[in-house]
Parts: C-alpha cells; structure tokens; sequence
C-alpha cells in the first residue's frame, strides 16, 4: 500500500470547478502536495489550479501512484478498470453505494475487487472520506478543514469516514495533531491489517488508535495488532 499512502503524482478523477462537488473539494485539499497532480474530467477542458485537464487517466503521459475517484458509484468500476489498463498503484473511491447498498451495489465492488487484485492495486474504500498524512501535507479527503489538522505522533485507522475525522478534528481542538488519519469504509483491498502493517513501520507514528465496527477478517486483525510494536 506504500503509493496509496505515499504517492509522487496524483490523478483526480472527476475534478470540476464547481466548489459544490467533491472533485473540486479533493483539489483544493491538495494544494500543500508537492508532488504531480492531474485533474482528469472528460466533460471539463482549460485548467485548474493551474493543472491541465485531461480525459482520462489512460491519457496522462506520465505514471500516476494515486487514483482518487470522485465520481459516481455507477461509473466508478469502469474507472478503476482505466487505473489499472494505466498502470495506477492505488486508489480511493469516496462514493457509497457498494457493498453496504443491497445486491447491485455489491456487484459493483465485486467488480472492483476483481480489477484491483488481477493488476495488484490497492484500493481504499469504497465509501470512504479518505485519509490525510499531515507530516507529509497530503490530504486525500474531501472534508472541509481537515488539512488544517496539526502534525503529531498518533495514527487512527476507522471504519467509519466520520469517526476518523471527528477524531481529527478533536485533534485539532486540542492541539495534538495526528500522523495519519485513515476512513477505511468498506475495505475492498486495505483494510485493519494492510493499514495497520503500513504505519507501523511509519516513522512519524507512535502509536495506532483503531476504530472496528466490524469485520470478517478477525484473526488477521489481531495477528497485524501484536505484531504492531510502534513505537
């Protein structure tokens, strides 16, 4: 999971100008990445932020590390098929309406599961706020005033998108800061274990707070739990 969770360039699928979308939001939560960033809408032309738009992730010269897919539930296994024929690591779906919407919603994140695993790619979510790294000024969420969420040394990995951002925003009452804040949401390939394993060996973390309102990889979870020995 290392490019989900440390990318040197960025597509973001289904940026828009509109402030009202989550395609704009996603963009303006970036601006402190000092990495490449490639907006990709195909109904959008001109710029943003000073980025050219581009069609389709399949039509950006260079490798992109991160996909994140703002964009309706819908479309978004044909988009994650697009990521993986463009040889994209990883990527975050925030849209819902998968696997916790009844039996065609389940079908899509099959799909998704199925093109992830087949290209080795990393997906968080889907239904998920994202997550954000402040040690490293990369926000990949679309909430409003994370990015302003303080460095520190602890890591929450939650289930629920809100959760991990209440959490961060309580850190930022409190002047704590955090070092990673995760929203796993429905754990098509990262989940507990693929998250815990990754930031442990976080240098900036000292310590894991997890929130589980569930899963169906219990034994994993715990394995990945004591073999944690942050710090």
């Amino acid at each position: 999971v290392g490019s989900l969770f440390q990318p040197a360039s960025i597509a973001v699928v289904g940026a828009s100008r509109a402030p009202e979308k989550i395609g704009h939001q996603v963009l303006v939560n970036l601006q402190e990445f000092d990495g490449t960033i490639h907006p990709v809408n195909p109904s959008a032309e001109g710029e943003i932020f000073g980025r050219e738009f581009v069609a389709s992730v399949t039509e950006i010269d260079d490798d992109v590390d991160l996909a994140l897919v703002a964009v309706p539930a819908p479309v978004v296994p044909d988009v994650i098929e697009e990521c993986a024929a463009a040889g994209v690591d990883a990527a975050v779906i925030y849209a819902g309406g998968f696997a916790e919407a009844g039996p065609e919603g389940e079908d899509r994140q099959e799909r998704i599961v199925e093109t992830a695993t087949d290209h080795g790619m990393a997906v968080l979510g889907p239904n998920t706020s994202g997550f954000v790294i402040p040690g490293d000024g990369l926000c990949g969420s679309f909430a409003s005033g994370v990015e302003e969420v303080p460095a520190g040394g602890t890591c929450v990995i939650a289930q629920s998108g809100g959760v991990a951002h209440s959490l961060a925003f309580q850190t930022l009452r409190e002047g704590r800061g955090l070092s990673a804040m995760v929203g796993l949401g429905n754990r098509a390939t990262v989940g507990f274990p693929e998250a815990i394993g990754y930031f442990d060996d976080h240098a900036d973390t000292d310590a894991i707070v997890l929130h589980v309102e569930g899963t169906d990889r219990g034994r994993e979870l715990l394995e990945a739990s004591r073999a944690a020995d942050t710090p």
